[in-house]
């Protein structure tokens, strides 16, 4: 599922991100992974604090947590209103944070833009093998499909 080259994992190793996606027309994929000097639980305790996406996400103007529910197995579902880029364009997303996969996944909330469609994704912490205990491994990922392009 992940494809990093031996050149991206020397980029990575450097301490840059490497980022790669495709467009067809109003429709893309795409991620980008970095590492951070700092194991997964904590990196994952971040993601689960939409509220901070401000400082952690550039693009994040604004994010207020509409609604917030902690589930029996210490999953967290999470409904999260948004203002976003230098437009701050408004859109609503569900997120999903699952501890023991790793993951934090989100889903655009239907209607609640006037540009995209859909988008959809999630971030995946995971440990960076070798010597590294305290470091890890970050991928974002998404898919977007904006509304000019529904037929």
């Amino acid at each position: 599922m992940h494809s990093l080259t031996a050149d991206d994992i020397v980029q990575l190793e450097r301490g840059l991100p490497v980022q790669k996606q495709q467009m067809h027309g109003g429709q893309g994929t795409g991620f980008v992974v970095f590492e951070v000097n700092a194991p997964p639980s904590v990196v994952l305790t971040s993601l689960s604090k939409f509220e901070d996406y401000t400082k952690m996400i550039p693009v994040v103007r604004q994010a207020e947590v509409q609604t917030r529910q902690t589930r029996i197995d210490g999953s967290i579902i999470a409904r999260v209103s948004y203002k976003i880029s230098k437009f701050w364009l408004g859109l609503t997303a569900s997120h999903v944070l699952n501890t023991a996969a790793g993951t934090v996944c989100f889903d655009l909330d239907q209607n609640s833009s006037r540009f995209l469609q859909e988008a959809s994704g999630f971030w995946e912490v995971e440990q960076v093998q070798g010597k590294h205990a305290d470091k890890s491994r970050v991928w974002l990922r998404a898919s977007i499909r904006d509304r000019k392009s529904v037929v």
